[in-house]
């Protein structure tokens, strides 16, 4: 697998951790509701996808894999991940 990202790439694995601010520690997403990416691009629009656990989600991780036309900039990217659990809802 390569280390860079390109125009075009498809399987591309985009993976967040959910931490809690004041502790640092994962988040259990075990319980989620609903899990998304958004990732910005460079020209400051934004894709929002959904996302899944990596695993069993005690671990905070969740990740998106790019399909044709995600990656359609060249420039600096932004990521961020969204959390629904019966609590409420959260953005990293």
């Amino acid at each position: 697998m390569s280390c860079e990202i390109h125009i075009g790439d498809i399987g591309t694995i985009f993976r967040v951790t959910i931490t809690d601010c004041d502790t640092g520690l994962p988040i259990d997403l075990t319980s989620n509701t609903e899990l998304k990416i958004t990732l910005f691009l460079p020209d400051l629009t934004k894709i929002e996808r959904a996302a899944v656990l990596t695993n069993t989600g005690t671990d905070g991780k969740i990740q998106y894999v790019t399909v044709a036309d995600d990656l359609s900039q060249a420039g600096r990217w932004r990521i961020q991940g969204k959390i629904t659990v019966p609590e409420g809802s959260w953005s990293s």
